[in-house]
């Protein structure tokens, strides 16, 4: 069988609390007795999923499954696409979620089946999207100004900073527990800042924010239904903007973000945009499928239905 016909999957083995590495060997074993041929790589670093990506590409394969978490899936898109265009137009990608957080996944397999057995079913019965990708402008770390791309959210304020701190603590208790956790440590030091917006070039916003998500994919934060509207393929962002309010009024309101209600909150706009340009603190974090690449993004665009993504 050729390459652009055989899978190749990027396994991150620390995913879902490290026991991917354990797992995967006997995955492997049963994709391949049932006829579906998989080559494959482990990643051994943050970012190798990307390097990996490239070279299984150089090598000819177009087919490629991210197994781990969003963290391994948005190291793999970013390894896909380069100039707001894949690498090579007949791309194809699989997801089989092996993460503790499962965000992205949550949205395109609700109500389905999960793990190996979905995975084999949707390896043998395709079902294939043009989804949309998320491209952001920030700086990095040492202040370099940098590009990224996602597929799931990205997200700025009291968000990201509880991204930072799950992603320092074990997830052992579970993704929910662990971000619920970093969540209320984040909120009782946070700082509301003030964000000034533009959207599309003809919508502004200003304001104190707790934080602001913009979502391709439904889920954040373990299974916070952020974006209770968007779609993977509609050509636009479901931007949700949290306003200031007091901490007593944020606590009691909090479990509506899970049953997507906050979106009817008075604190709570939702836009749907295809561009924003944003100012903010230089200092800001924001994190992108639940990774923290850098701080103070510039700007947001949805690249629209340019992947083929298997669902």
């Amino acid at each position: 069988m050729s390459q652009q016909k055989s899978w190749f999957a990027v396994v991150n083995p620390r995913s879902a609390n490290g026991k991917t590495q354990g797992l995967w060997p006997g995955y492997y074993q049963q994709l391949q007795q049932v006829g579906i041929q998989v080559d494959y790589a482990l990643t051994s670093r943050s970012g190798g999923g990307t390097e990996i990506t490239r070279m299984a590409l150089d090598e000819g394969y177009r087919r490629m499954i991210a197994v781990g978490g969003d963290g391994t899936v948005n190291e793999v898109l970013n390894g896909l696409i380069e100039n707001d265009r894949l690498v090579a137009d007949d791309i194809e990608l699989a997801v089989f979620e092996q993460g503790t957080g499962g965000d992205f996944v949550r949205t395109i397999k609700t109500g389905k089946e999960k793990g190996l057995n979905a995975l084999i079913r949707m390896l043998k019965e395709p079902n294939i999207i043009l989804s949309d990708l998320g491209r952001v402008d920030f700086l990095n770390f040492e202040g370099e100004e940098r590009i990224r791309y996602f597929l799931n959210a990205s997200n700025v304020g009291v968000g990201a900073e509880a991204v930072h701190r799950t992603n320092c603590r074990s997830k052992a208790m579970g993704s929910k527990l662990s971000y619920l956790t970093s969540t209320l440590e984040a909120v009782l030091s946070y700082k509301s800042a003030c964000v000034s917006l533009k959207m599309d070039r003809d919508t502004f916003w200003e304001g104190n924010i707790w934080g602001l998500m913009v979502c391709n994919g439904q889920y954040i934060g373990g299974g916070m239904h952020i974006a209770p509207d968007a779609r993977l393929d509609d050509g636009f962002f479901d931007l949700v903007v949290i306003k200031e309010m007091k901490l007593s009024r944020l606590f009691t309101r909090f479990p509506l973000l899970y049953k997507g209600q906050h979106i009817h909150l008075p604190e709570v706009q939702v836009f749907r945009c295809k561009e924003i340009e944003l100012h903010m603190p230089d200092s800001m974090l924001f994190e992108t499928d639940g990774e923290i690449p850098g701080v103070c993004p510039k700007a947001y665009r949805v690249i629209p239905k340019c992947l083929k993504l298997w669902v």
